[in-house]
């Protein structure tokens, strides 16, 4: 396992592929259909997140109130997972706020060049689907840069997301 910092850990790939199993699994995950993204069993919520671009890339408030949301709703868990589809994949502890930079090199001889970036996920769906979830799977956060929707499941997650939903620029769609 590529250790970045106490915040960013890249999960294995046979760790990894476990994990996305168990998404194509537990959520129907189909990415880029006209169908639904995901199918989540348990109650959640919709979210457009269109209107959200502009404060998400130029308000450093609001993705640390999303950090401060995740940290809160953690608990004493070391880490959430957070997968980002096609790309690497990590072990990540909101609670740590040290500073990351974006692509990091990762050394590895196996790989032509030596080696190669890995860029971390952002909480707005900026042309990929990333998905914030909780180890258990209990909760989750799950972006569709398709469609410009969040998807966020988990009372405790879906209370915190709905308190906030007015400076994250996020327009209530629908619960399920």
């Amino acid at each position: 396992m590529a250790k970045l910092d106490e915040q960013w850990i890249v999960l294995p790939e046979e760790d990894e592929n476990k994990i996305w199993a168990k998404v194509y699994e537990s959520y129907s995950f189909s990415p880029n259909s006209n169908t639904e993204t995901f199918k989540i069993r348990e109650p959640h919520d919709v979210y457009s997140c269109k209107e959200a671009i502009y404060k998400a890339e130029t308000d450093p408030n609001w993705s640390e109130t999303l950090r401060n949301i995740f940290s809160q709703v953690l608990g004493n868990k070391p880490y959430m997972f957070v997968l980002d589809w096609q790309h690497n994949s990590f072990k990540y502890d909101p609670t740590n706020t040290k500073e990351k930079k974006n692509p990091i090199f990762i050394s590895d001889e196996s790989f032509m060049g030596g080696g190669y970036n890995v860029y971390f996920p952002s909480f707005y769906p900026d042309g990929d689907y990333y998905l914030f979830i909780a180890q258990d799977f209990s909760w989750g956060y799950l972006t569709d840069p398709q469609k410009q929707q969040i998807f966020v499941y988990g009372e405790t997650l879906r209370k915190k997301i709905e308190d906030h939903k007015n400076f994250l620029q996020f327009i209530y769609l629908n619960s399920k």
